[in-house]
């Protein structure tokens, strides 16, 4: 069972839409699907009803998705002590290969400022471009 997964599952409850699930978490439709599906897997059960448009919870599914927004929010209260104790003595930096896209990157490195919003972050781009981003 992945974080990820559970991001996925939540996000798409409640918007009602593999698009919108998309575009939120920054990912494809086809990747929102196989999150949904790897979470299925993990616990073994049915999440929604797919006879029923829009999809509707399971019994169980109703079950796991109130664990799994309980999972999300110490997940979440976890990362901001994290972000706390280390807010003052640690730099992040961030490398990535010229052939990964910078457009594609900067969604990431914002989500990671609002994560850790004390932190200085240096992305450096194949060694040689450097990208201050405070």
């Amino acid at each position: 069972m992945k974080i990820e997964d559970i991001h996925a599952f939540i996000a798409f409850v409640k918007l009602q839409s593999t698009s919108l699930t998309a575009q939120q978490l920054g990912i494809t439709q086809p990747a929102v699907t196989r999150r949904i599906q790897s979470l299925e897997q993990a616990c073994s059960v049915q999440l929604f009803d797919r006879n029923t448009r829009p999809l509707k919870l399971t019994a169980k599914g109703r079950e796991i998705y109130e664990q799994c927004c309980i999972i999300e929010q110490e997940f979440n209260r976890l990362k901001q002590i994290i972000a706390l104790q280390s807010a003052d003595s640690t730099h992040l930096r961030i490398g990535i290969p010229n052939s990964l896209s910078e457009s594609g990157i900067f969604g990431m490195i914002q989500d990671l400022k609002k994560i850790f919003p004390l932190q200085k972050l240096k992305l450096v781009q194949g060694g040689v471009r450097n990208y201050y981003l405070n």
